[in-house]
């Protein structure tokens, strides 16, 4: 028999098995997926939470702007005329920009009826500051002061339109005490706008000139701006209303 001829031997032994579970580098691969997977998952989570509380904070401060606009836009059509200013308990109030000094029929309650000859006066005031006994403060908000006439109903008044507290700056004069606090809307020069009616156009109304007087005044546009902190997040509100006086009269 040549070496050629010689039967060729088989391994008969079986393979080996191979051990159950995974080896090392499938676990850390599987590992990084779960990770990467995960934090996917927390970042829209945290995305969506970011973008419920901006909108939530957002209609916070529209309903606060609004809720504050009707608030003036009720007490200046209960107005018989913008009066040029007026003295409160000592401080005298001109109608401006920032200030609006209203006169209302005083009304008594009793009758439910207003009293002939005898009115009350309805300041908005905007301060963008106050100071007291511990220094200036920002503030940025409108003060509603109401000083009623003889025998009105009406109560005297002077508080903040605005959530407002002496404790919000916390000594820190960079801070406002007002939360949300307004501001005069970009875009405009003033809070409130004055206009008469125009003899040339019936109907239509203009601004008020320097030279005119404020009893002319038959409408008043509020514009205003309302700024919220919210989750570190600076939210606003831009408003604005146009309200006739109780003087108007329709052309005929």
């Amino acid at each position: 028999m040549t070496r050629r001829d010689r039967p060729t031997r088989t391994d008969d032994r079986a393979p080996t098995p191979r051990p159950d579970g995974f080896t090392l580098l499938e676990l850390l691969l599987a590992l990084s997926i779960s990770v990467a997977l995960l934090t996917a998952g927390a970042l829209l989570f945290v995305s969506g939470l970011k973008n419920a509380v901006v909108s939530q904070g957002n209609a916070s401060a529209n309903t606060v702007a609004r809720d504050a606009l009707a608030y003036m836009d009720r007490d200046i059509k209960q107005g018989s005329q913008v009066l040029a200013s007026a003295t409160v308990s000592g401080v005298t109030y001109t109608t401006n920009g920032s200030v609006i000094v209203l006169q209302q029929p005083a009304w008594n309650n009793a009758t439910s009826s207003t009293i002939d000859g005898v009115s009350d006066t309805v300041i908005y005031a905007f301060y963008t500051t106050i100071t007291d006994g511990s220094g200036t403060h920002k503030t940025w908000n409108i003060r509603r002061i109401v000083s009623p006439g003889a025998g009105s109903s009406r109560i005297v008044e002077a508080r903040w339109l605005f959530p407002w507290d002496v404790n919000r700056d916390a000594g820190n004069p960079a801070r406002y005490r007002s939360d949300p606090r307004v501001e005069i809307t970009p875009g405009f020069t003033s809070i409130f706008t004055c206009y008469k009616q125009d003899p040339a156009h019936p109907g239509q109304v203009v601004a008020l000139s320097a030279g005119d007087s404020y009893n002319l005044a038959a409408l008043v546009q509020t514009n205003l701006t309302v700024q919220k902190e919210y989750d570190a997040t600076t939210l606003r509100a831009d408003v604005e209303t146009r309200s006739r006086l109780r003087n108007w009269s329709p052309p005929s």
